[in-house]
């Protein structure tokens, strides 16, 4: 059984897991863009704050008789919220009020004990802000941290290709074929740079051009 959550002073990424529901577009504008931008962040957002989003849903809002029509999208969040254990959040717009079906299947839905987590129109723009500049600052650290990253990494991999080079030099002076350089370190259990096994032609290979190298 979920605790219930049915309040927007409620942090938005409070639950590991959670799904997005958006009801059509966002402030009843004529595309979708908006929306989508709001799932972009917010998925990407709660990468950073390692929750999961299990899925983002958002229904079109056609007035019929009146209303808003079904809410089928909505739906399909419930059930994926039954199937992963995870936070309905949805938002709360003026429009829906007119929507009988979309409050009937959150009811069921909270009646049969399931997370739900209401965020005004305004609460969920504001967080928006706030998750613009978050994930800015996070991806230039990321970026910063994946390249300092990349380097270690890269003059580690430089220093073991060295090694096996210097290797391969060091057998040939001694006089083995590069059948038997390749036999040599296959026994060893090192591979070519590539991750494949050494054959006497790729040893071959990274001997002339380690000495192309020393020539220039």
């Amino acid at each position: 059984m979920h605790a219930k959550q049915n309040t927007s002073s409620v942090p938005l990424f409070s639950a590991m897991r959670f799904v997005l529901y958006i009801r059509g577009q966002l402030d009843c504008r004529p595309s979708p863009t908006a929306a989508n931008e709001q799932r972009k962040y917010l998925r990407e957002f709660a990468d950073t704050e390692r929750a999961t989003v299990e899925g983002t849903f958002s229904d079109p809002i056609p007035e019929v008789d009146g209303y808003l029509g079904p809410v089928p999208e909505l739906h399909k969040a419930i059930e994926l919220c039954r199937e992963t254990d995870a936070t309905l959040v949805y938002l709360t717009m003026g429009a829906w009020r007119r929507n009988p079906l979309f409050f009937q299947a959150i009811r069921d839905f909270e009646a049969e004990g399931g997370n739900v987590l209401r965020q005004t129109s305004k609460t969920f723009h504001d967080k928006l802000e706030v998750v613009r500049e978050a994930f800015c600052v996070h991806v230039q650290r990321t970026k910063s941290g994946r390249k300092g990253g990349l380097g270690k990494r890269r003059q580690s991999t430089i220093y073991i290709k060295q090694n096996i080079i210097d290797q391969l030099v060091g057998l040939r002076e001694q006089g083995l074929t590069f059948a038997r350089i390749a036999e040599t370190l296959n026994a060893e259990g090192k591979t070519t740079f590539s991750g494949k096994p050494w054959s006497p032609d790729t040893v071959r290979k990274v001997l002339k051009n380690s000495a192309t190298k020393k020539k220039r």
